[in-house]
Parts: structure tokens; sequence; C-alpha cells
């Protein structure tokens, strides 16, 4: 069963889905193996790992697309990813969206209302 699948029968059962925020492959891996049934990369936890600053936007699109791919890769739960706010505008979105699918993640998350509702 592939990861798109996998979150949509996680979502189509009652109650929230604990999904702890990774950052690097071994961390997805430690929530993989605890049991987590997917895991969410977090944007500040890996500007921090990776860059040692503070989330303040310094993370640029291929730098996190590079990490994503990374981590999809290396655990078989599904992985969503902060997506900031899609990284410019409805065309930088669009362009996100399809290099985080093709590098394996089943969703996007934080992106702002507006974005959302395309």
């Amino acid at each position: 069963m592939n990861g798109a699948t996998r979150l949509r029968e996680l979502l189509s059962q009652p109650g929230p889905i604990l999904c702890p925020g990774v950052f690097d492959c071994v961390s997805a891996m430690v929530a993989e193996r605890a049991g987590f049934a997917a895991a969410s990369i977090s944007g500040a936890a890996l500007t921090a790992s990776i860059l040692g600053y503070p989330d303040v936007g310094l993370q640029t699109f291929p730098e996190m697309l590079t990490q994503a791919r990374n981590i999809a890769r290396s655990v078989a739960i599904p992985i969503t990813a902060d997506a900031d706010t899609g990284y410019g505008n409805v065309l930088n979105v669009m362009r996100a969206t399809r290099e985080f699918e093709a590098a394996g993640l089943v969703g996007m998350i934080d992106l702002p209302q507006t974005v959302r509702t395309l």
C-alpha cells in the first residue's frame, strides 16, 4: 500500500492521528519504530537542524525538498511536510505540490488559508 492510500485510510478512521514532527531520516525512523502511523516534517526543526537558526524563512524550497525526499525514502510510513507559505505565489505552490509528491510525500501542511481553498 502506498503512503497516500495509507494516509487516506488513517484519515477515514475516527479520532486524531498522532503525527510527530521529524527533521531527518533518523528522527523519521525513530518515529516509525516507536509505532507512529505517520509523521510530518517540521519546518522549524529542519531549519534548526540544518542551519542552526530559528524558522524565520531562511530555509529555501530546494533545501526542504532534498531533505523531504531523503526522509520519505527512509521510512514506510506516510510523510507530510510543512510547506510554509508554498514558497511564493500560486504557481510556486503548484510546483511545490508536484515536487513534494514526486519526492514521496503524501501531504502538505501550514499553507495559508487562501491557498488551501484553490
